[in-house]
This record gives C-alpha cells, sequence and structure tokens, in this order.
C-alpha cells in the first residue's frame, strides 16, 4: 500500500472525472433560480387570497436565471477552447 493515497496515476483518473467550475455551476444555477421562482410564487398564492391589496416587489427570477447561465455557459466555452490544458 502506497503510504500517500494519490499517486500520479490516481490523480491522472481524478483529473479526468472532475467538473471545471463553471460546468458545475451551471445546473446549480439552475436549480437556485427554480426554487427562488417557486418559492416567489407560493409566496404570492399566499397572500393574494386574503383579499388585500398586496404590492410586493417581485424580481424577474426566470430573466436572471437564464442570464447567468447564458454568462456561465459563454465562460465555460471561452475556457474549454482558450485555457484549458488537460494534456
Amino acid at each position: 500500500m502506497e503510504p500517500y493515497p494519490y499517486s500520479i496515476s490516481n490523480l491522472l483518473v481524478i483529473k479526468e472525472l472532475t467538473m471545471c467550475i463553471f460546468c458545475a455551476a451551471i445546473p446549480v444555477t439552475l436549480a437556485m433560480g427554480a426554487r427562488l421562482n417557486a418559492k416567489q410564487k407560493n409566496n404570492q398564492e399566499i397572500t393574494a387570497p386574503q383579499g388585500q391589496a398586496v404590492h410586493l416587489k417581485h424580481l424577474p427570477v426566470g430573466a436572471l436565471t437564464i442570464f447567468a447561465v447564458s454568462g456561465l455557459t459563454v465562460s465555460a466555452v471561452i475556457y474549454h477552447t482558450h485555457f484549458a490544458n488537460w494534456q
């Protein structure tokens, strides 16, 4: 047994299996956007049936999520085409 579990061959396998930070952030951003959108819609449904005029400031969560995912996608493409040295 090796004294250090991360030999060069193991590191090469780990490097091939890892995901870049941009690619990993895309599904996380989508999940957070979906959760915030659902929470915002749930708050609308809770306050609306009371019969009071409710003037809540709502953020366009869907548009902000799409904007963030688009930026991450462009960043990932730039990173993988210009800066990633996998060899």
